[in-house]
């Protein structure tokens, strides 16, 4: 398909005089092999080499001016518009006794968040994006809620990058505070419940003309009060032996336990650090201290703290470590593993609710805080489903829904009568009923049944 691709762009282009792109001297050894590199300079960032930039412009020019001879270009155009303007909606979610959603009427460069009081009730825009630049490419990287439901801390990110700046905005005047929390990225602040404070990673102020060249090294982990400058925060955790170590934080919903996921690069496996908020200048404790497998927290009860991993279960499960004395951590098994794979897993409504995929669809199942099951949610076909959690002691929460003939879908489940409502649906041109979802096996020469 690539071959193909360049074969097609070089016929299209043939005879055409491209921008001249110089070759350098450059050459690196890799394991006593010299390797030339002579277009180096052009991995330079446009933002900061005027020359790179002038070519990316000449190349752009070019291609514009060929693309727009193509006879069909304005009919592809019209008919791509048509295809994706249709209303979408992200599932809701619950957090300091609001209801928040985001929603895009169609062609929308950015999703709008709105709140709610109550579920039904009038909707108000709390953040539009759309509203921050006139080309759209200033977005929202992320929201971040205090369960006393005083602040959300909400990322700007601008034309894609990777570095966010995080505002804080007061629920209640819907005011931001003065400061912005700068050079972070991959990160999400983690609030004590009481809003007094949160805790986010960043990265050191780069140099003049080097924030998009730097290598993502040495992230720290700080603690921020609200309404007080960025300078004043403070430093909670550094490791200056590994570089590529980042930290993922969460605080249990009591304020009893700070959980630190410890990663390095894209996947996994990662590690485990806890460290007791209770006790001042308590220390940091490898609760996981090996980088063998994946662990990802889900929630906690008391001094029990609840993983979903895939340690001796390569389709995972969730364990809980009882962390009485952390030193000493006493493990047990919470979800067994099933046939389906577990992808995620919500601590709600005192149980869990497990998202299984299995034979290509989802299943939301639930289990009590014992790990014994206590139903399913029912969803309407075979299709994929995404819950949007909540918090241990709620009795509601949300879903979304779509199949093949079934627009995306959110839907309102109230775990005191197990009954799911549908919200909204996206509006599409065609009718769902005239069409059937079914899904059938065919065995593989070895015998497997493959769904389809």
């Amino acid at each position: 398909m690539i071959h193909t691709f360049v074969v097609v762009l070089a016929a299209l282009f043939t005879g055409t005089d491209y921008p001249d792109a110089k070759r350098v001297q450059q050459t690196d050894v890799y394991h006593g092999v010299s390797v030339e590199d002579p277009y180096r300079w052009l991995e330079n960032d446009v933002r900061v080499d005027p020359e790179v930039d002038a070519w990316v412009d000449a190349q752009n020019v070019l291609t514009g001016a060929h693309l727009s001879t193509l006879a069909h270009r304005d009919a592809i155009q019209e008919r791509l518009e048509v295809l994706w303007d249709y209303p979408k909606y992200r599932t809701p979610l619950k957090a300091g006794g609001r209801y928040y959603v985001y929603e895009n009427d169609g062609l929308q460069n950015q999703d709008v968040l709105y709140t709610m009081d109550s579920i039904g009730g009038d909707q108000r825009v709390l953040l539009d994006p759309n509203t921050w630049s006139e080309d759209g490419t200033i977005a929202m990287g992320g929201t971040s809620f205090s369960d006393d439901g005083r602040y959300m801390a909400y990322a700007i990110a601008d034309a894609g990058s990777d570095w966010k700046t995080w505002k804080i905005r007061d629920l209640a005047t819907n005011a931001d505070l003065p400061e912005s929390i700068e050079w972070s990225k991959f990160t999400t602040p983690a609030w004590m419940p009481d809003g007094s404070a949160f805790f986010y990673g960043r990265y050191a102020t780069p140099e003049d003309g080097a924030a998009f060249q730097n290598a993502n090294e040495f992230m720290k982990l700080y603690r921020h009060v609200p309404g007080t400058p960025q300078s004043a925060d403070t430093l909670v955790l550094e490791d200056k032996e590994h570089a590529r170590w980042s930290w993922g934080t969460t605080i249990t919903e009591d304020g009893r336990w700070m959980v630190i996921n410890v990663w390095r690069g894209a996947g996994p496996p990662n590690t485990i650090k806890i460290r007791n908020l209770e006790t001042p200048d308590a220390p940091f404790i490898d609760l996981v201290p090996e980088w063998t497998n994946e662990y990802e927290f889900v929630g906690s009860d008391g001094d029990n703290l609840y993983f979903m991993t895939d340690e001796d279960a390569p389709r995972k499960r969730v364990i809980t470590a009882d962390v009485t004395d952390p030193t000493a951590p006493v493990w047990s098994e919470a979800i067994p593993e099933q046939d389906a794979t577990l992808k995620s897993v919500s601590h709600i409504n005192s149980g869990f609710v497990a998202n299984y995929m299995q034979d290509a669809t989802t299943r939301l199942k639930r289990f009590d805080m014992n790990g014994s099951a206590a139903g399913e949610i029912k969803l309407p076909g075979l299709g994929t489903s995404g819950i949007s959690g909540g918090r241990s002691d709620d009795t509601e929460t949300f879903y979304s829904f779509s199949s093949f003939t079934t627009p995306p879908s959110t839907y309102h489940y109230d775990f005191k009568s197990g009954t799911a409502t549908l919200l909204k649906q996206s509006e599409v041109e065609f009718d769902p009923a005239d069409y059937a979802v079914q899904q059938v096996f065919y065995p593989s020469k070895d015998g497997t049944k493959i769904p389809m």
